[in-house]
């Protein structure tokens, strides 16, 4: 269950240990913002991801933009996450649900396909790799400090119907690059796609803009935006050429990614319990 909330988890905590260096007023919301999420023992994410792409078959081209939305309620204590999503593809929908339960060296994850009416148990053990792949908080924090000289404020916005400020930076490649290997994205590409990935893939990975909003009543961080087109468009043909290339499918496929964004809103600060889906029979 790590691997699965740590997607989520990244994401989050990059935007905010990204900003931490700003100055004034911003780097003081900020750490409050930090201090207070990092003792919370729920929350609820609504997902966002738009991606723009186009694959061309034997010189026929297919449209394969996506929408993806949907919640992923996360609990500390018991350990346990529950992800609801559907994602849209070229016009076709399908629902995909996750359950996972933490236990003793690992997790239990549980996923459908077809919006709960079947369910496939999976495992996830802890190992060396996976807590490497934890990046350290102070870590990130050094790694991306540079980055959050360009955040600046832009105005209040109403986020889950409070008052919020925005604030809009940019994270360089390098410093993507870096923060990547802290967080062992590679290995895990790797291992997931039962691929080997050359160093050059990573080299120029393109920069990521990023919106941030604290609100100002609570300091917590309520939503943040990632635009991943610029890496993305790098990527995933690489991903995709290797993929096939290891099914060893030789026909012309070529992959072209016009935008990719990102939007995670948090909302139901320690108001959430996660419980086990009603059409999972797991005893």
């Amino acid at each position: 269950m790590k691997k699965a909330k740590r997607i989520l988890v990244f994401a989050i905590l990059a935007a905010m240990l990204l900003s931490l260096c700003g100055c004034g007023m911003f780097r003081t919301r900020v750490a409050k913002a930090a201090i207070k999420m990092s003792k919370l023992e729920s929350l609820h994410a609504d997902v966002e991801m738009q991606i723009g792409m186009g694959i061309s078959v034997l010189g026929q081209d297919v449209n394969a933009d996506a929408d993806v939305t949907g919640g992923v309620d996360i609990q500390r204590d018991p350990e346990r996450v529950y992800v609801n999503m559907t994602a849209e593809v070229a016009g076709s929908e399908q629902n995909l649900l996750l359950y996972a339960v933490g236990r003793d060296g690992g997790a239990d994850v549980y996923s459908s396909a077809d919006g709960g009416e079947s369910w496939t148990k999976g495992s996830i053990e802890n190992d060396d790799s996976s807590k490497s792949s934890t990046a350290d908080g102070k870590s990130l924090f050094l790694l991306l400090s540079d980055s959050a000289a360009s955040f600046k404020e832009y105005g209040k916005e109403k986020i889950n119907g409070s008052d919020a400020i925005r604030y809009k930076g940019e994270i360089t490649s390098d410093e993507l690059k870096q923060a990547l290997e802290l967080a062992n994205v590679r290995q895990s590409l790797e291992e997931s796609l039962d691929v080997e990935l050359d160093d050059d893939v990573f080299a120029d990975l393109g920069s990521v803009p990023v919106s941030i909003w604290i609100d100002v009543k609570s300091d917590m961080i309520v939503c943040v935006e990632l635009d991943m087109s610029d890496v993305m468009q790098g990527l995933v043909p690489v991903l995709v050429d290797k993929s096939l290339e290891k099914a060893d499918i030789g026909i012309g496929v070529n992959t072209k990614v016009y935008d990719v964004t990102v939007s995670i809103t948090l909302s139901e600060f320690d108001a959430v319990q996660v419980t086990k889906p009603m059409t999972l029979n797991i005893g």
